[in-house]
């Protein structure tokens, strides 16, 4: 089982793909728009999808690049024994959380159940 940063890390990583495709998806559908804006004999609509088409543009830029953000901080995050000590962390009543991995153990266990190590808990 996987400590909470390495959980959080592959939400992240999830999230961020999302974003970036959504983004792609974003500026494909403002290209369309302003191709479609050019092909109109109304002066209004043209200028209506070409407007919107721009806009969706730099909203499906922006989730790229957040996305890209997102991606290279997630890559970057690691659990370390001072972001899973015990203080750091929010824990359930009744558990005793490992200082060395993270893993949540209940209350009377002497030794982690994932990795093994020596728990100190008090009563």
């Amino acid at each position: 089982m996987k400590n909470i940063i390495e959980k959080q890390k592959g939400w992240l990583l999830a999230i961020a793909i999302a974003l970036i495709v959504l983004g792609a998806l974003a500026i494909a559908g403002g290209i369309t728009l302003i191709f479609m804006g050019t092909v109109h004999s109304s002066l209004a609509i043209k200028l209506i999808e070409i407007i919107g088409g721009s806009l969706l543009i730099l909203l499906g830029l922006g989730g790229i690049v957040y996305g890209i953000i997102m991606l290279f901080t997630g890559i970057a995050l690691k659990a370390t024994k001072e972001t899973i000590k015990e203080e750091n962390l929010a824990k359930k009543p009744n558990e005793v959380i490992c200082p060395k991995c993270g893993f949540s153990n209940k209350e009377n266990t002497e030794v982690c159940t994932h990795c093994g190590e020596k728990l100190n808990f008090s009563n």
